[in-house]
Order: structure tokens, then C-alpha cells, then sequence
């Protein structure tokens, strides 16, 4: 394919070892062709040189290992950290650390479940910094509740303790993560042999994966991305592009997957909340900004796996179902277990953070205070379906499609979503509300960042037809007499 002139700069500007490249890439803009074009084009210039692609995930990885040609090799982080460290660690590796698990290996009784649960979340925030020692501010805010009577400084000495005994190999009580080993590999500062490293997704990138790339000086490294798609911060991910000074920075604004009226709203939503000042172009066609027909293949894109059900639970008797990665990866037992906190039937409930609350009531009154839309979602269903749900989540399940291209819809929240694209969308009313009052008339003083970032996403999915939520409808309408030259017509 012939490549956009911003592209082409990309591929043809004149690039050295050492040099550190940034390419803020909008949804669609052909980003992994100008990578893949790049690649072909230093091997033809510098046949000698290796180049390095990493990945965000494995799925990622897989998929480009086909379309780079044979000077680059695909690989994500955790990938080169296991080849080097982390292997020493596969009798011990874990998914994750579990407070009583953690509690009962030092020995400590139940009333200071507290303090380890501090510290495991101090060694996270550790593991995911580019910091060599653990500071203070590795220790997250302590709850009102616990304020007086659990020391910081306590805190952080427990965490160092963990992480000590995590990377011994002969400890076989405290279990290894997989964060664990890649913050080995980090402060092993490790040269790699690639003389060229093509960093994609680095918005969804944490400090500590950023930290090894920037690390690689003897290299050119091109830093790809976009930093309106960072909806990973509740995973340690920072936007990497703010916080690096780069060499020369691109940008790629032309969008193949959509036309102009997708393009607008994606511009109002960035120059309003984030003050871009750069403008999506639109390059595949118009678009229509029109209520979906059921009868017409399309997708349902939510912004949490209990509005995802709520979907599911109106379609099921009429429509095939499909999950896009498969229904487990939605959780719907989840729900299962807060309708058994409901029902007073905790012994069911498997989820130990889910446990902690005594009823429905204390778990609505904590969702609302800490604004947790996934917990608020969940309540909500709840509330809802009341005991219809064991029989919903059965019945939801008998249909739906293992092959999602045999179902008539296909369902998937925004986080999944990223990296995918759909003919038709239709968005679903369960992602943030702009507004703060009943009448609709005042935007919220502090509008979370993730939440524009997941708007975005959502309607950057869409090809041809896209169904804006009631929220998002309501929004747009309040903007349009101030962004009057994007005219979007909404119905």
C-alpha cells in the first residue's frame, strides 16, 4: 500500500543508533505498516543491523512475527526477562499474592492482615517503578480507617521483606511473580543485542518496562503509540510520551479504518478533555452516526462485564451470542457471587475481596463513595435481575456461539475491544457520566483521564455505523453549538 506523507517521513527520515524516536499514532492509522515498512527499509540500508520488536502481549507478538520481514524479531518484555531471569523462577512462579497466603508465610496473626495488605501493594507499586531501592511513596495512601494505627515506614519493611524472600530461589514460601522477575531484569540493566528496538503500544507501558527500553542508548529506539488509548493505569501503566524527551517526534493522524463524522468525535472528545491540539483525520469514507438494526451483524461494546450481561440477558432468547476472547474472560461469576452476598450466602462466594463486605448494602455504600464503576455495574445487575440471575447466567451461556462468526452479535468491553475494529457498534450507557447533576446542565469538576481515554477507544472501533450511548449523546449535544465546523448530525 502506498503510504500517507506522514507515514513516509517515518519510513524515510534519516535514523541513527543512539537516536530516540517518538510516533504518536491516532486509532487507525496504519501505525504497524509504517513499522513494518521501517523495518524493510533499514534492512536494505544497514543489512547488518537487528531489529527488535516488542510487544505489548503475546497475541500481539504472534501477529506481528507474520508481517515483519526476516531482520526483526518479535518478542514481548516479560519474554526476554523469563529468558534471562525468570526462568530460574518456574518452580515458584505465581499469579498473584493473596493476603492470608502472605500473613501465614511471616508467621502474623489476622489483625495485621491490614499491614500486608499495604505491603503487597507497596512491592507492586515497586516492581512497577524504574526506582533501583523502594521509597516512601511506594506505599499507597493508608485508608481513614487504618489511619493511626498502620506506620508507613512498618509498611514498606514488610514489602522489602517479601521481595527479599521473593527472589531468593530456595524460598519456596513466598512465590515469584511474573512482575517479579521482569524488575530483576530491569535493574540487571542488560544490553540487548538489537540495534534497533520498535516499542509498540508504549502508552500501555508501566515505568519499569519503559525504563529497560530507554535503557538500550547503543540502539535506535522508536517509541509507538497512542496516548489517548492508555486505559491500563490501574495496572501501573504511564504515558510514556509525556515523559520522554525525544530526538524527533511524528505523528500519524490520518485514520483508514473510519471516515470524517467518527474522526469529529473523537476530536471533540480530545479537544475538549485533553487539549489536543492535533485533529483525527478521517480517510475511510463518511460514516453513519445512526441507532444499530438488531437484524444487522454488529458489535456491543460496554465499558464493564456487568453491562456486557444487562446486554446479554435482553438478546439471549432472540440472537446468537458471541464473546469476543471467549465468555470466561467476562467474569459473569462475579455476579454470581455479589447475588450471593445479597441472598446473606457467603460461604459461595470465592472472591476473598468480595468476602470482606458484610452485605449488598456496605458493598453499594463503598462501590459510590470510591466511584468504582465495575463495582456500581455489578450492584446495579444485581438489583435488578434479583434471583433470575443463576438462570440468566446459564441460559446465556447454552447460547452463545463458540466461534464468534457464527453469532449475530458479538459482545466485548472496551478494554478488550483495543486493537480490534467492527462494521457497525453500538455503545453501551454504562460508561462514566460527564455530568454531576440530575439536570444535566454542568460538567464534573475532575473528569478521570481513563474514562475520556475509554470513549475514545470505543467509538475508534467503527467502520461504517456507530449507535452513541444516551451519555455520550448528551455530551456531544452540549459541545455542538461550541464545535459548530465539526457539524455531526446526530439524530
Amino acid at each position: 500500500m502506498s503510504l500517507t506523507a506522514e507515514q513516509a517521513s517515518v519510513v524515510n527520515d534519516p535514523h541513527a543508533k543512539g537516536d530516540l524516536v517518538k510516533v504518536v499514532a491516532f486509532a487507525g492509522t496504519g501505525k504497524t505498516t509504517t513499522l513494518v515498512h521501517l523495518a524493510q527499509r533499514l534492512e536494505v540500508d544497514h543489512s547488518d543491523w537487528r531489529v527488535l520488536y516488542l510487544a505489548f502481549n503475546k497475541t500481539i507478538q504472534t501477529e506481528a512475527s507474520g508481517k515483519f520481514p526476516k531482520n526483526t524479531v518479535a518478542k514481548t518484555t516479560h519474554a526476554l526477562a523469563y529468558a534471562a531471569v525468570g526462568s530460574l523462577y518456574r518452580n515458584k512462579l505465581i499469579p498473584d499474592l493473596r493476603i492470608r497466603e502472605v500473613a501465614e508465610s511471616f508467621g502474623l496473626e489476622a489483625r495485621y492482615y491490614s499491614i500486608v495488605r499495604y505491603a503487597i501493594d507497596s512491592l507492586k507499586n515497586f516492581l512497577n517503578s524504574s526506582q533501583q531501592f523502594f521509597q516512601a511513596t511506594h506505599c499507597p495512601g493508608i485508608d481513614l480507617q487504618h489511619q493511626g494505627k498502620i506506620n508507613k515506614v512498618e509498611v514498606i519493611e514488610l514489602a522489602k521483606k517479601m521481595w527479599k524472600r521473593m527472589i531468593d530461589v530456595e524460598d519456596d514460601g513466598m512465590g515469584m511473580l511474573h512482575d517479579g522477575y521482569l524488575k530483576l531484569y530491569q535493574l540487571q540493566k542488560n544490553k540487548l543485542p538489537y540495534d534497533v528496538i520498535l516499542f509498540d503500544e508504549c502508552q500501555d507501558s508501566n515505568p519499569v518496562t519503559t525504563d529497560i527500553v530507554l535503557n538500550q542508548n547503543h540502539a535506535l529506539r522508536v517509541m509507538v503509540g497512542d496516548p489517548h488509548q492508555q486505559i491500563y493505569s490501574f495496572r501501573g501503566a504511564v504515558n510514556a510520551f509525556e515523559r520522554v524527551e525525544s530526538d524527533r517526534t511524528y505523528f500519524l493522524t490520518g485514520s483508514f479504518r473510519f471516515g470524517r463524522c467518527f474522526a469529529n468525535v473523537a476530536n471533540i472528545l480530545l479537544r475538549e478533555y485533553k487539549g489536543e491540539e492535533h485533529e483525527l483525520t478521517g480517510l475511510g469514507g463518511e460514516g453513519l452516526l445512526k441507532d444499530i438494526d438488531e437484524s444487522v451483524p454488529h458489535a456491543i461494546i460496554s465499558r464493564t462485564n456487568a453491562g456486557l450481561f444487562d446486554e446479554a440477558a435482553d438478546q439471549y432468547r432472540r440472537q446468537k451470542l458471541g464473546f469476543l476472547g471467549g465468555i470466561q474472560g467476562y467474569r459473569f461469576s462475579q455476579i454470581q457471587e455479589v447475588y450471593d452476598l445479597s441472598r446473606g450466602r457467603k460461604e459461595d462466594i470465592k472472591t476473598s475481596y468480595l468476602k470482606r463486605f458484610k452485605d449488598l448494602n456496605e458493598l453499594e455504600a463503598f462501590a459510590e463513595d470510591m466511584q468504582d464503576v465495575e463495582l456500581m455495574s455489578l450492584v446495579r445487575t444485581v438489583k435488578k435481575y434479583n434471583h433470575e440471575i443463576p438462570k440468566l447466567i446459564n441460559d446465556i451461556h447454552k447460547r452463545t456461539e463458540t466461534r464468534v462468526s457464527q453469532a449475530d452479535v458479538l459482545f466485548t468491553t472496551t478494554h478488550k475491544a483495543k486493537g480490534f475494529e467492527f462494521k457497525n457498534v453500538k455503545l453501551k450507557d454504562d460508561y462514566f457520566d460527564f455530568f454531576e447533576d440530575k439536570n444535566k446542565r454542568k460538567f464534573v469538576d475532575a473528569i478521570p483521564r481513563d474514562e475520556v481515554n475509554l470513549y475514545y477507544v470505543a467509538v475508534t472501533r467503527t467502520k461504517q455505523q456507530l449507535q452513541l450511548n444516551r451519555k455520550l449523546k448528551r455530551v456531544l449535544a452540549y459541545l455542538a453549538k461550541k464545535y459548530d465546523e465539526y457539524n455531526l448530525h446526530l439524530n
